[in-house]
C-alpha cells in the first residue's frame, strides 16, 4: 500500500492490525511530502488474497519551526495523509490536545463535525478528542487554533530570620501549588534592599535556572 505524509511529518512506524510492524520504505517528495510504501506480505511471500480487508496503522510525528519557543496561541494546518490510488476515500478524524493545551477549529473545507451518535458509527465511541470531523471524499482541508492554558499558582511562604551577633540571615522556602496546567517557570519580588549575594535553590529535586 502507499500514502502520502505531508511536508515536516515523519513517519515512524507502519503495524499491520495485530500490531506486528510492516517493512516500508521512504521517498521524498519535490514539494518535500514523503511517498510512504508498505509491505503487507514479507519478501518473497505472496500476497494477501483479493477481496480482503487489510488494516494499517502507522505512527508520525511533527515539530513546527518554533513549536518549542514560549507561545500563547498558534495556527496549525490539519495533516492530510492520503492514500494513494483509492477509489474510495472517506474517513473520520479526531484532535486530541494535551493536558496544558486547548485546541479549536479554525477553517475548515470539506469536513463534517461528528455527534455522538456519529461518533459510535465512525469507530470513535469513547475517545475523549477535543474535535472530531469526518470526511467523504478528498480534498479537505482544516485549520487548528492552539492555544496555551494559563497555570493558575498559589503560593505559601515560610521564613527563616536569623539574628546573630555579626549579621542577620534569612531563608525562604517557597511552595508553590500549581493548577490547571504545567509551567516551567514562576516569578517572585524581592524587596530594593535585597543584597545582591543570594541563591535561589530547589528543593526535593526540582532544578532552578534563574
Amino acid at each position: 500500500v502507499e500514502f502520502t505524509a505531508p511536508p515536516g511529518w515523519w513517519v515512524q512506524s507502519v503495524t499491520a492490525a495485530d500490531g506486528k510492524p510492516l517493512r516500508f520504505e521512504r521517498f521524498l517528495q519535490q514539494d518535500q511530502a514523503t511517498r510512504i510504501v508498505a509491505y503487507l506480505s514479507p519478501p518473497g511471500s505472496s500476497p494477501g488474497n483479493s477481496g480482503a480487508v487489510q488494516s494499517v496503522g502507522f505512527q508520525a510525528t511533527c515539530r513546527p519551526d518554533g513549536w518549542l519557543d514560549r507561545w500563547d496561541k498558534r495556527q496549525v494546518p490539519l495533516p492530510v495523509f492520503a492514500v494513494a490510488g483509492a477509489q474510495n476515500d472517506a474517513g473520520a478524524i479526531a484532535v486530541l490536545a494535551g493536558p496544558d493545551l486547548h485546541v479549536r477549529p479554525g477553517a475548515t473545507d470539506g469536513l463534517l463535525p461528528l455527534d455522538d451518535r456519529d461518533k459510535a458509527r465512525s469507530g470513535l465511541a469513547g475517545v475523549n478528542a477535543a474535535l472530531t470531523w469526518r470526511y467523504d471524499a478528498p480534498p479537505y482541508r482544516g485549520e487548528l487554533i492552539v492555544e496555551r492554558k494559563t497555570p493558575r499558582v498559589n503560593a505559601r511562604t515560610f521564613a527563616f530570620i536569623h539574628i546573630e551577633p555579626d549579621e542577620q540571615r534569612v531563608r525562604y522556602e517557597l511552595a508553590y501549588h500549581i493548577e490547571r496546567a504545567r509551567t516551567d517557570r514562576v516569578s517572585l519580588l524581592l524587596p530594593a534592599s535585597t543584597p545582591a549575594a543570594m541563591a535561589i535553590t530547589g528543593l526535593d529535586g526540582v532544578n532552578v535556572k534563574e
